[in-house]
């Protein structure tokens, strides 16, 4: 709580100084091109730097081929989102229908980020920074789409809003809608799939660079031991990290990746023993994992489950262990991995939703553009009532996944 109540003492001490200053220096700041209003700061830049601007518009072809796979990228993840809403949504339905718990029935969760409440404030540095990343590469894009198909971009920047970093880009409204339909897809397009480009890089530095910098080693922490239990008897100790059952590491034919973003898989090793001997008297081999003055220890427990036993009595939850080769890589393991895992969940989600047909989304500026343009007004209203329902659909996603 203590670090709650300095994170909101400084940002709004941060924000009542800068209204402040931009009260007495405001000439200073207009000729800046900042705008200062209440938890909202804008530093707005008229001209892109000519080095930059020349050499879109000369290699505008090969942009122009980039922003095609563009569509393709964005049209894929379109897809594949409304394959999760309505997945959930039949989920959701199901269990309702049956009167279980609704939240069984989403399959893909679908949590908004909110410090404090779904995200710890710890985690906050890690998301800020993949945020401001992934809003600058994405704003990027649809500047230099624009550009390559000579759509005049008037203006272009960086913002915060409260405590979220932002950028932006207004390109000629005019010439926008005198381009053709085409081009005005590309640059549509070209926001979500910079997003998307953007995970699949992560997912590769987290497949090849983790495992060149680290020792991985995946398995289930083990919480709490059960009183008389077969692994208190055992003497399993708490605290333990079980790597292997039987002599086969729970993390085979595991991938980081799979490790990373669906820890549960790893549950699958033990748990497909204890139902190879349900019923049975058996003796499970157990390698466990601690650390002992700094060093990792790597020892065997036999655990003798009698026929009546179904369990072995261990609360556990998966873990990824990862050591350093290099004292260096030791020392950045942390943040390196926190911001590896939010570079990719905050792109790809940024992407999701931003394909998403939801009036002020991209995919919901071109969805209007496309359906208008085959039905005329009609499809406008059209397009309208369809992200309308949408929203609502999405909006179940959310609340069914926060219950």
């Amino acid at each position: 709580m203590e670090g709650l109540a300095y994170a909101l003492i400084g940002i709004i001490a941060f924000w009542i100084l800068i209204n402040k200053l931009h009260d007495v220096y405001k000439e200073k700041f207009e000729k800046l091109h900042i705008e200062v209003n209440g938890v909202f700061l804008m530093w707005k830049f008229k001209l892109l730097p000519n080095k930059l601007f020349n050499f879109i518009r000369k290699h505008y072809r090969a942009f122009r081929m980039l922003f095609n796979i563009g569509i393709v990228l964005s049209t894929i993840v379109f897809l594949y989102a409304m394959k999760i809403y309505f997945d959930n949504l039949s989920g959701i339905f199901g269990k309702l229908i049956s009167g279980s718990r609704i939240s069984e029935g989403v399959g893909t969760p679908i949590v908004p980020i909110i410090p404090g409440v779904t995200i710890a404030f710890s985690e906050l540095p890690y998301l800020l920074l993949a945020l401001a990343i992934a809003v600058t590469f994405h704003e990027s894009f649809h500047a230099i789409a624009a550009i390559s198909e000579n759509i005049k971009v008037e203006s272009w920047g960086l913002a915060l809003i409260l405590f979220l970093p932002a950028a932006f880009i207004e390109p000629s409204e005019r010439e926008f809608k005198k381009a053709k339909l085409a081009s005005r897809v590309r640059v549509y397009s070209a926001g979500p799939s910079a997003n998307v480009i953007l995970a699949l890089l992560t997912l590769a530095f987290i497949a090849f660079s983790i495992p060149a910098l680290y020792n991985v080693t995946g398995g289930l922490e083990v919480v709490k031991v059960v009183e008389g239990s077969p692994a208190y008897r055992g003497g399993v100790e708490e605290g333990s990290l079980i790597v292997m059952v039987n002599g086969v590491p729970l993390s085979k034919d595991v991938s980081l990746v799979q490790m990373i973003f669906m820890p549960t898989i790893l549950y699958k090793g033990l748990f497909d023993v204890t139902r190879q001997y349900e019923g049975l008297e058996a003796n499970i081999t157990l390698t466990l994992m601690r650390s002992v003055n700094g060093k990792i220890e790597m020892y065997n427990v036999t655990v003798h489950k009698l026929a009546n036993e179904s369990k072995l009595g261990v609360y556990i939850i998966p873990r990824i262990i990862l050591q350093g080769k290099t004292a260096i890589a030791e020392y950045v393991k942390i943040p390196l991995l926190k911001s590896a895992i939010w570079m990719f969940i905050v792109n790809i989600g940024f992407a999701l939703i931003n394909v998403t047909p939801l009036i002020i989304t991209d995919g919901g500026k071109m969805f209007e553009e496309l359906i208008t343009r085959l039905f005329g007004e009609k499809g406008k209203k059209a397009s309208l009532t369809i992200q309308s329902i949408l929203i609502i659909i999405l909006i179940i996603n959310i609340l069914a996944s926060m219950m």
